[in-house]
């Protein structure tokens, strides 16, 4: 196991500098993921049967691809991929993959639109405001079927309730997922958006900001970020967006649609070694949990609290309706719905691109 002063120097600031409080959800219990419809197979706008996979006859030569992430390097949700990774899944199916780190789902998005990398892992929102814009994307596999995002105060702060931010300062970044739906969640949990101070800080620093209290908010993952925070004694109340019915489609597998359209078997290839990478965690979430920890030298949690965060996850998918990495017609409407709120909200015209022009469950093992 690789030991960084950095990480280990970062979690004992931490535990020095707050209290041992215990974590609380904003207003009552978190409720539970609302189960989804039986899903319906939705395809692009493309030739019929252009999707679907062939059989690979012959050895498959290895080419460079790039990942990119939504976040920093973490641990539970990104596992898989580091497994695929460390287990040769990637290898197997023709790919040297490097992982890079990502600034915000709305980031990534425009890096795929724009060719600069190949495969991203990008929030429902984020991926359905880019398509609103003409860019050319399409998911292509579901990995986390919502995104658990949370409203965060520090637990020693005072600040209980949404409302209680009116006056206060939440951060995000630039090109994050939340930054672009943040006034909707404010107005839906009783703040005045028009008077909560948002302020864009880079990915790294938000966390820290946090602690040290120069932004009063921000929005973390329940299964990830927040399962953090509570590894390293920081205490926090999450409001969190399910409970406001505003939380849509979590994390996926998106590709460039030209890319889809000229090489389906590729892509198809790169999604069965993520899945198999992640069912494998599932599988060793203790082995995962230790693979990701290695993977990341950032990383401020133990390995069994990442374990600890795929039985989480795995959790999600059990109380769901459809086939892990499927996708639904249903879903998707409802993230839609949130994208079009805030799209009213700043005077834009609603989404017109419906649920098939923004999945396929196509090229699922």
């Amino acid at each position: 196991m690789r030991e960084n002063p950095r990480r280990i120097l970062h979690l004992a600031v931490i535990l020095m500098a707050l209290s041992m409080v215990t974590v609380a959800c904003g207003n009552g219990d978190v409720a539970e993921p609302v189960a989804a419809v039986t899903p319906t197979t939705a395809a692009p706008d493309m030739t019929p049967g252009a999707l679907t996979p062939t059989t690979i006859a012959e050895p498959i030569e290895i080419e460079d691809v790039s990942l990119r992430l939504d976040w920093l390097k973490g641990g539970g949700y990104h596992t898989g991929f580091y497994v695929a990774l460390e287990k040769g899944f990637f290898e197997e199916a023709g790919f040297n993959v490097s992982i890079g780190d990502g600034q915000g789902s709305t980031s990534t998005v425009q890096l795929l639109a724009a060719g600069e990398d190949e495969f991203g892992y990008v929030a429902g929102t984020a991926l359905v405001a880019a398509i609103a814009e003409g860019m050319p994307v399409i998911e292509v596999a579901n990995m986390i079927p919502y995104t658990g995002l949370c409203t965060a105060t520090l637990a020693t702060s005072g600040l209980d309730t949404m409302a209680s931010l009116n006056g206060r300062t939440w951060g995000g970044t630039a090109y994050g997922s939340s930054t672009a739906i943040i006034d909707v969640i404010l107005e839906a949990g009783g703040a005045d958006p028009e008077q909560v101070q948002k302020v864009t800080l880079d990915t790294a620093a938000l966390s820290v900001a946090f602690m040290e209290g120069t932004i009063d908010a921000f929005d973390v993952v329940r299964f990830s970020d927040a399962m953090e925070f509570e590894a390293a004694g920081v205490h926090i109340n999450m409001f969190c967006h399910d409970q406001l019915g505003l939380d849509g489609i979590g994390w996926g597998l998106v590709v460039n649609t030209d890319d889809l359209a000229s090489d389906p078997d590729r892509i198809a290839r790169f999604v069965a070694a993520a899945v198999k990478g992640y069912e494998w965690a599932y599988a060793n979430k203790e082995e995962a949990g230790q693979i990701a920890f290695d993977f990341n030298e950032q990383l401020i949690e133990p390995a069994a609290m990442i374990a600890l965060e795929l039985a989480e996850i795995e959790a999600v998918w059990d109380v769901q309706s459809q086939a892990r990495y499927s996708q639904t017609d249903e879903n998707w409407a409802t993230t839609i719905d949130i994208v079009n709120l805030v799209r009213s909200s700043t005077g834009d015209d609603p989404v017109e691109a419906s649920a098939a022009d923004v999945y396929t469950n196509d090229l699922l093992p």
